[in-house]
């Protein structure tokens, strides 16, 4: 009985040790709840503190005057500060540690780290501001490009401080990457919403690094080099854009750009013999007489071959070897005359700018000349003036450089350097007009007008793309083109409606259009308004290509469907796919539609901030490359 007495008592004891501690736990519990709470509400106000400086930043930006710009990156550097500081309390270490919410929170913890790396790269950013007008206590805009002139050594000393911003942004896109994604809507859209902005910042700030190693080659700092410039018209088309009417030498000497006459191209004669090019491209363009005709030189998208190309035929005129080739249309005049202004030549009694440029040279000039040499005259004079004012320094250098940026981006500007550095630079820069830099799974849609006319101002296309993806890996694709022709069905003669060929009607849209398929595809059908051809086919650099006569009559629609296999397409396993639209650069930019269908049971990986999905879809213009990079999850 003592016996049994005292394990009773003992047992007494410990249940009310147990009991003690249980509440210990539960108070000490309690407290590392309310003192998590107060944690998560600091770092949420850091946080939110943080993003909102960090967009005022953005929405007051002004290079004339960067202190309010300052003051708002230096508190989101602190508010930042703040929240990283929060991450090594005890109960944010022991947050990140429980299940379910522990994603959740190592989540925040990236966050806290991005924004403050994102904060102190727009201060860098600002420091080379202030480096490159250091000298006269200037903006950026005025520092570096003042009286027509590129100042370099100005550009030079805001080199470091682009470079740490470059840096900076990149640690801060890998931080984000690393984030093992949310549960929770709230923290998931805080990470969509701030990778979409570092992802576009860092890509900015690369560009920007890009830009810096470029200008002193390009421009020619302590020198002189000499450039072919194409001026290109999308109302006929090319393989680049446009057929190339006319053409000048853009002279650069120490940061200082001067255009000499413009003249028309056919000026420079025919080449005997044929001009040196890649096997692929003589089988392909031969017949067109792209190897001896600079008007038809540009047959293929493949702007650094195409340059080539020109540079021979240059040469053979001329004795002289250029260094590189810059392109335009009417689209870049009217981003670039942004910068500008207006500007007119005899001619056409009117301002052209960036509300009437494309329509006055792609229709309007075509229908107020007769004469073709007249309408080459004003387009010649009419470069000149837009490079004179250019070299005058009469120019919104803020303006002109986003102009230049985005016709760069929309393939409407394009420039070669023979200098395998500068070239570098311009892949970089995303200028280069170079299709082969995306990578094999590309496909791309382009056309050569086979009419002799200017029709294809007209000339609305939309591209369709289907793509099966199979268990194998492989995928199955078909891709309709429509081709509406909006011409007037009763087009009168003339130079944009022709006929450009004995025998045409006034309006016809004939052309060669083309399929670029990705490398190592197997062409399945081709098919036109329906009836099944058997396409002409080669190869455009490692790319398999299929292309055929189409024509459509002023008024009317016609079709081309491509069906076609590719290979080692995509991985089942993991969900990783990488397909590029590349775009031809027409006025209108194409319509575009793409559909991507995943096997029974198996998934598309992440794309973007876009979670895994069984299929996908994407539609608008297709002004400038789709990248598709689908990657596995997160986490």
């Amino acid at each position: 009985m003592s016996y049994g007495r005292g394990t009773g008592g003992d047992i007494s004891g410990n249940r009310k040790w147990v009991r003690t501690l249980v509440a210990a736990l539960i108070v000490v519990a309690a407290l590392i709840v309310v003192d998590g709470v107060y944690v998560a509400f600091k770092m949420r106000s850091s946080l939110q503190t943080a993003a909102d400086r960090l967009e005022n930043a953005r929405a007051t930006f002004d290079a004339e005057n960067t202190a309010p710009i300052e003051d708002a990156l230096s508190d989101a550097v602190v508010a930042a500060g703040s929240a990283r500081g929060l991450s090594a309390h005890p109960a944010f270490w022991l947050a990140r540690r429980l299940p379910y919410i522990g994603g959740d929170v190592a989540t925040v913890d990236s966050l806290a780290d991005a924004t403050d790396l994102a904060a102190r790269a727009g201060l860098a950013g600002l420091q080379a501001i202030e480096a490159a007008g250091s000298e006269e206590g200037a903006s950026l805009a005025a520092a570096v490009y003042r009286d027509g002139v590129v100042n370099l050594r100005a550009v030079a000393r805001a080199d470091p401080k682009v470079r740490e911003a470059a840096r900076l942004l990149a640690q801060a896109e890998e931080r984000i990457a690393s984030a093992p994604g949310a549960r929770f809507n709230r923290v998931q859209a805080a990470l969509e919403q701030a990778e979409a902005a570092i992802v576009g910042a860092a890509e900015t700030a690369e560009k920007g690094v890009a830009v810096i190693d470029a200008l002193p080659g390009l421009l020619a700092q302590g020198g002189v080099k000499e450039y072919f410039l194409a001026f290109q018209s999308p109302s006929e088309v090319r393989g680049t854009g446009g057929f190339a009417g006319v053409y000048g030498i853009l002279t650069a000497e120490d940061g200082r750009l001067m255009m000499g006459e413009v003249a028309p191209i056919s000026a420079l004669g025919v080449a005997r013999p044929p001009v040196d090019a890649p096997g692929w491209f003589h089988d392909l363009y031969r017949d067109a007489g792209a190897l001896i005709d600079p008007r038809q030189a540009n047959y293929s998208p493949n702007f650094p071959v195409v340059s080539e190309v020109w540079l021979g035929m240059y040469e053979r005129k001329t004795g002289q070897r250029l260094d590189g080739v810059v392109a335009m249309d009417p689209v870049a005049l009217a981003e670039l005359t942004e910068g500008t202004g207006p500007i007119k030549a005899p001619g056409l009694d009117r301002q052209v700018g960036p509300d009437n440029a494309v329509e006055t040279l792609l229709y309007d000039s075509y229908v107020e000349f007769d004469d073709p040499s007249a309408q080459q005259v004003y387009l010649g004079k009419l470069i000149e003036a837009f490079w004179a004012r250019l070299g005058s320094g009469r120019v919104d250098a803020q303006a002109f450089a986003s102009g230049l940026a985005d016709s760069a981006n929309t393939g409407h500007f394009k420039i070669y350097a023979t200098d395998k550095g500068d070239q570098g630079a311009l892949v970089r820069v995303g200028a280069s007009g170079d299709y082969t830099t995306y990578g094999g799974n590309l496909q791309l849609i382009y056309a050569n007008n086979a009419a002799a006319n200017k029709i294809d101002f007209f000339m609305h296309r939309t591209i369709e793309t289907d793509i099966t993806l199979n268990d194998d890996g492989s995928a199955s694709v078909t891709t309709r083109v429509t081709l509406a022709n909006k011409a007037p069905s009763d087009a009168p003669d003339s130079l944009v409606f022709g006929p450009g060929i004995e025998g045409d009607e006034a309006g016809l849209n004939a052309m060669v259009i083309y399929a670029l398929l990705p490398e190592g595809s197997q062409l399945r059908r081709f098919s036109i308004n329906g009836e099944r051809r058997l396409p002409a086919q080669g190869r455009e650099d490692e790319h398999p290509v299929a292309y055929d006569v189409a024509e459509v009559p002023a008024g009317n629609t016609g079709e081309v469907e491509v069906v076609y296999r590719m290979r080692d397409a995509w991985s089942p396993a993991t969900g990783e796919l990488d397909f590029v639209f590349h775009p031809q650069a027409n006025v209108p930019a194409d319509l575009y539609r793409i559909t991507i269908t995943v096997p029974e049971g198996s998934t598309l990986g992440r794309l973007g901030t876009a979670p895994a999905t069984e299929s996908f879809t994407a539609r608008g213009r297709l002004s400038e490359p789709v990248e598709l990079h689908f990657e596995p999850g997160r986490g």
